[in-house]
């Protein structure tokens, strides 16, 4: 398919010239400004440039991030090696997205750009539990969900079990 692709405000878009610009045009604005809020949250150097991917159909997305759960996923985030260095893309499942209200649209976009900052920090041993936790506290910060509702589930499982006895390893996240 033929492709246009701009550079605007940060975020790369990526348009198929034979689809409809109604579907690509609010997740870009999405995107931007989740790459905003997630710049206004995050203090240390980071590209501040995100590509986004929405592919047209879900099973366009399994060969994108190379595993055939892509398509089960709301977005993934993937890192690639690059001739000039690591390609960070965005990428959202189309039949998640669509059914999606424009809100939780906004709550995923913020998440996943939040990954794209933190990829900036230089690496080491993070745990996935923290990485996934600011990058939720992000997705959900100056939406007007409280942090009682954004973490209601974990709370029910506290009550219910009690508190956790060690920190969960990577593995069991």
């Amino acid at each position: 398919h033929p492709v246009d692709a701009q550079l605007v405000q940060g975020i790369l878009h990526v348009l198929e010239l034979d689809r409809a610009h109604a579907r690509l045009q609010p997740l870009a604005d999405a995107a931007e400004r989740a790459r905003a809020e997630v710049a206004d949250f995050w203090s240390a150097p980071w590209p501040r440039t995100v590509v986004v991917v929405l592919p047209s159909t879900p099973e366009l997305l399994d060969p994108l991030v190379e595993t055939r759960q892509g398509s089960e996923q709301v977005a993934v985030t993937l890192w690639r090696a690059a001739k000039h260095g690591t390609v960070i893309r965005v990428m959202f499942n189309p039949e998640v997205y669509d059914q999606m209200p424009a809100l939780a649209r906004e709550i995923v976009a913020r998440h996943e750009i939040a990954h794209v900052a933190q990829d900036a920090l230089p690496r080491g041993d993070v745990p996935v539990w923290l990485v996934e936790g600011i990058a939720e506290y992000v997705g959900y910060r100056g939406t007007g969900f409280s942090d009682a509702w954004v973490g209601r589930e974990l709370l029910a499982d506290v009550r219910a079990s009690g508190p956790p006895l060690s920190w969960p390893t990577d593995a069991a996240f």
